[in-house]
């Protein structure tokens, strides 16, 4: 599995401003902070090494791309 490594310094640059709250890290606890910020009407920003969440429990339901 190939994957983006970024430095420290890029990935924060990388957080838009205007957010309120970030979420660092993409498990089913992280997606349920998320949803729960975003339903008290904040903005979210989450950081993930995976292309996709749920990172605990998706693996098993990854499908390969052909």
């Amino acid at each position: 599995m190939s994957g983006l490594v970024v430095s420290a310094q890029s990935a924060i640059a990388a957080i838009p401003d205007a957010v309120d709250v970030v979420v660092v890290g993409g498990t089913v606890a992280g997606v349920r902070a998320a949803l729960e910020a975003k339903g008290k009407g904040r903005s979210v920003f989450v950081a993930a090494p995976r292309p996709y969440l749920g990172e605990d429990r998706a693996p098993t339901y990854l499908v390969e791309k052909t």
